[in-house]
């Protein structure tokens, strides 16, 4: 028992030890409001010492109005059993005013029962000016978002909509209380959410920016079509904890590309009729003049021949083009021996371009199920494209490789490379790459080519660096050939 006595008021003195030495001010009263307990941060705040508080009554205690009016309450907190906060400002020792928060609550013996009030008093006028400059500086962030020409969005990592500025209620047509809480999914066309949850599915859990062009429904039932970058906001720890967009309307650029794309495929289509003549006169024509005594005749209607021949290709290049854009591309496919054709297709080039050096490294691929015709399309672009960009030779090298998921076909050269800012762009439409030799061409072929592979469910990358050339990779889905379909028993 003596023990116990002991290590009761050891633990006493150490709780009473822990109190003074805090920086909050403690009081203590018992149910008479007789002070109790009197730290040392409540004679700073108050100007009485704890000699002189301790076992008089608060009625004694000389306290400034505003806190006197606080401490009323102390027989109401003790007889309901309640906790109650304030704040005031009173002016600080060195001069200064500071914000005080102030909190009553009971006070109990070891049985539980209520034996009197504290009064804790916290100097808060740090967190009040924290506060407040984050306030500030949320008008200030909201002022400017709003200000914005484009729609501007804020999610969690579910895609709902947490923040939104007024570009974007614009856009939508909605009201900001009818968009927050909504999920982004929820405006995005049916025919693009597919893609769209896959893109957020991937910044969610790899950070990853993103851009994208999709059609939103708006509330009046109508549809835009808009071009949005999504960016990953992360914490202290790289975690992703949201994400934040910008949403811009392209609705006009869309409808003006769409009247162009229907130019073109007309005037392809008209073209293309008398360039088939064209070309096959000039076939007779070359071979009738086979045995002509001019030779410069015969080398004149050669030079037309291939010229037409290369207006045929460019024709060819916009009718694909136009075949991609509206989603109407072809396929006819075969199963053929996809090493065979690859290795078919270099041969040709080795005879066409003896600056370079061809290397095919085939792997154990077998036979492949697609378009054999617009896979050596693909082929003939990616070969091609190289040649132009590395004029003073160099390796070539193809290779093939089968994975789990599909057949692998990269192409790689030695030449100027590309500039990291242009490699997301090498697929785009009309886009040529800039270097140090400039190269005829339309800017199609990586376009048509892109398209080609992701008609038939592969991809397609570049990776490259400047001056030490490039690698084009792309891959076709594995399909698996049945017996009657191999010709086989």
């Amino acid at each position: 028992m003596i023990q116990n006595t002991v290590e009761v008021h050891t633990d006493r003195d150490f709780l009473a030890s822990i109190v003074d030495s805090s920086q909050d001010s403690v009081v203590t009263m018992d149910l008479n409001s007789i002070i109790t307990s009197w730290n040392k941060a409540a004679q700073d705040l108050y100007g009485y010492s704890a000699s002189d508080a301790i076992g008089k009554s608060l009625s004694l205690i000389v306290l400034p109005e505003d806190i006197r009016q606080l401490f009323k309450d102390i027989d109401r907190i003790a007889h309901n059993n309640v906790v109650e906060r304030f704040e005031t400002v009173r002016p600080h020792k060195d001069g200064t005013m500071m914000n005080l928060e102030i909190v009553f609550s009971p006070v109990r013996n070891s049985f539980n029962r209520i034996i009197g009030v504290s009064c804790v008093a916290r100097n808060i006028t740090e967190r009040k000016r924290i506060q407040k400059a984050l306030q500030e500086s949320e008008t200030r962030f909201r002022a400017i978002v709003n200000q914005a020409s484009v729609g501007i969005f804020q999610t969690d990592l579910e895609g709902k909509l947490t923040l939104v500025n007024e570009r974007t209620c614009d856009l939508l047509a909605y009201k900001p209380k009818e968009l927050i809480g909504k999920s982004i999914f929820d405006f995005t066309l049916a025919q693009d959410s597919h893609l769209q949850r896959q893109i957020f599915g991937t910044i969610i859990n790899g950070g990853k920016r993103f851009e994208t062009e999709k059609r939103v429904l708006r509330k009046d039932g109508s549809v835009r079509w808009v071009s949005e970058s999504v960016t990953a906001i992360l914490d202290e720890h790289n975690t992703v904890i949201s994400t934040i967009g910008v949403i811009l309307d392209i609705t006009d650029r869309k409808e003006l590309e769409h009247r162009k794309d229907e130019f073109i495929a007309v005037a392809s289509h008209e073209i293309k009729t008398p360039l088939t003549s064209l070309t096959g006169y000039g076939q007779i024509l070359e071979e009738k003049l086979k045995k002509s005594e001019s030779a410069d005749l015969r080398n004149l209607v050669h030079k037309l021949n291939r010229q037409t021949e290369k207006l045929q290709r460019l024709t060819a290049h916009l009718l694909d083009t136009t075949r991609i854009t509206e989603g109407a591309l072809m396929l006819h496919r075969e199963w053929f021996d996809l090493n065979g054709f690859i290795a078919e297709t270099v041969e040709q080039f080795r005879e066409s371009s003896a600056k370079h050096q061809f290397v095919f490294r085939a792997g154990n691929v077998g036979k492949t199920y697609a378009d054999k015709m617009l896979i050596g399309e693909v082929l003939n672009n990616l070969i091609t494209n190289v040649i132009k960009y590395s004029p003073e030779g160099g390796k070539v090298t193809l290779a093939t490789h089968r994975t789990a998921e599909g057949d692998s076909i990269s192409v790689t050269d030695e030449g100027i490379g590309i500039a990291e800012t242009s490699l997301n762009h090498v697929f785009d439409r009309f886009f040529r790459v800039e270097g140090g030799n400039r190269v005829s061409g339309l800017g199609l072929g990586l376009y048509i080519s892109a398209g080609i592979i992701r008609s038939h469910g592969g991809q397609i990358n570049v990776k490259s660096k400047i001056g030490q050339g490039s690698v084009f990779n792309f891959s076709l889905p594995l399909v698996i050939q049945s017996v009657d379909e191999s010709g086989t028993n």
